[in-house]
């Protein structure tokens, strides 16, 4: 609680100064500009925290200024990867691990340990340092672990005398639960389930992580190292199907659910429309800033299996131009905004888990809200190092938009999606 008090007073001092974006570069004072590309700027409560830090930063730094560049997150590798191209990248820029395979095919990330010592990188979870290691590059320095599970409404599953889901089945029951008629005019007033299913990258990723605990590999390397898909299979049928009918057929979930995505559902939490989301820990600190009364009113599972858990780190933070001019200096404001009490202020308001093992037993974790992303990361696998990976959110959203909203058969669907991930691999064969 100190630490949210301490960030709201920061927040409030700094809350309509210029200094958040866009300074001119004043190199000619002696001073370095380094650009930052960051998703957190377009986000909250990310946006006024990043900005806290950053004004720590500049006071204590007053030989660099920053300038931020906010990009949504949907947008953000669309928007390197022309950047890139026009070797126009800022200094600094945000970075997970769905894009690292492709960033070091395109030659624009620094290798870390080109710029942090043994010892500073010693700090971190060796599993998460992995995680963004694409052969002998580390692509990234991971400033928190999004893991991935369900979170739910703590009060109304005790209010059920409900336990928390674990099969899929549990949880068409839990949702079916959920999904009343409060007021008696023959229309839900809550629902079951916040689902997204827009054609974007979160909600893909959602269903990628659905489809995952059917057994289910989008991409993976056959032992002569080929790449091939376990898309199209009866189980990723299975698990098309799952998902369509908990729109279609269970009808626990909000009207418009093709045009749902991230803030849409976090939305619905918020508001109590909505009982379960399939997302990352961010969610909690979402919600909780559109929704304070609902502290200590949340919980998170497992996301439910039918052959297994599954979930993944979710790995987010900051990666540094190959062709920067300005390493040294992006360096120092990433070393900055990593220290212990950055890392944890951020992330306990905002919902995150941290990456440095020493910081995971702070209090602010010891609560239901954070309980089933903890267990989450013991089921975290990595996500393939395919150069197209990215490429799939839009087959995935075609796919679960053309059986949920435009008759399409699960069969034609299935095989439609299983056609366009094998061309997305002999593309880069």
């Amino acid at each position: 609680m100190r630490r949210l008090i301490y960030f709201l007073l920061v927040l409030s001092l700094i809350g309509g100064s210029a200094f958040a974006r866009g300074k001119n570069d004043t190199s000619s004072s002696g001073t370095t500009t380094v650009k930052i590309m960051s998703v957190w700027q377009t986000e909250n409560p990310e946006s006024g925290l990043e900005m806290a830090i950053a004004k720590k930063f500049e006071v204590q730094n007053s030989d660099i200024k920053l300038e931020f560049i906010g990009i949504p997150m949907n947008d953000l590798w669309a928007k390197m990867t022309a950047q890139a191209t026009a070797s126009d990248l800022p200094d600094v820029f945000f970075m997970n691990s769905g894009y690292t395979a492709r960033a070091v095919e395109l030659e624009i990330v620094e290798d870390i340990k080109n710029l942090w010592t043994p010892q500073e990188l010693a700090e971190y979870s060796k599993i998460a340092l992995d995680d963004c290691m694409v052969g002998d590059v580390l692509t990234y320095l991971p400033f928190y672990a999004t893991p991935q599970a369900m979170i739910y409404r703590y009060d109304w599953l005790q209010e059920k005398g409900l336990k928390p889901p674990v099969t899929w089945k549990d949880f068409r029951d839990v949702g079916k639960a959920f999904t009343e008629d409060l007021n008696g005019d023959g229309r839900p007033d809550r629902y079951g389930f916040a689902m997204l299913a827009m054609r974007n990258g979160s909600a893909a990723s959602r269903f990628l992580q659905i489809v995952r605990t059917f057994g289910v590999n989008e991409l993976y390397q056959k032992p002569d190292g080929s790449w091939t898909t376990d898309i199209g299979s009866p189980k990723f049928k299975e698990a098309l199907k799952l998902f369509t009918d908990l729109a279609n057929v269970d009808k626990i979930v909000p009207p418009g659910v093709i045009e749902t995505g991230y803030p849409e559902a976090s939305q619905q939490i918020a508001s109590g429309l909505a009982g379960m989301m399939i997302t990352g820990s961010n969610a909690i600190g979402t919600i909780y800033a559109q929704a304070p009364e609902l502290r200590g009113k949340l919980g998170s599972c497992l996301i439910p299996r039918d052959t297994n858990h599954y979930s993944q780190l979710g790995l987010n933070g900051y990666a540094i131009y190959a062709k920067s001019r300005n390493k040294q200096a992006a360096a120092r404001w990433i070393k900055f905004m990593y220290q212990d009490d950055n890392m944890l202020g951020f992330i306990t308001v905002s919902g995150r888990t941290p990456t440095k093992p020493a910081l995971t037993n702070a209090a602010e974790f010891k609560t239901p809200a954070f309980e089933g992303y903890l267990e989450a990361e013991k089921w975290a696998q990595p996500l393939p190092l395919h150069p197209g990976y990215s490429e799939l959110s839009d087959v995935m959203g075609e796919a679960y938009q053309n059986t949920i909203a435009n008759g399409i058969s699960i069969d034609e669907a299935s095989a439609r999606a299983q056609q366009r991930v094998l061309a997305i691999i002999k593309k880069y064969e």
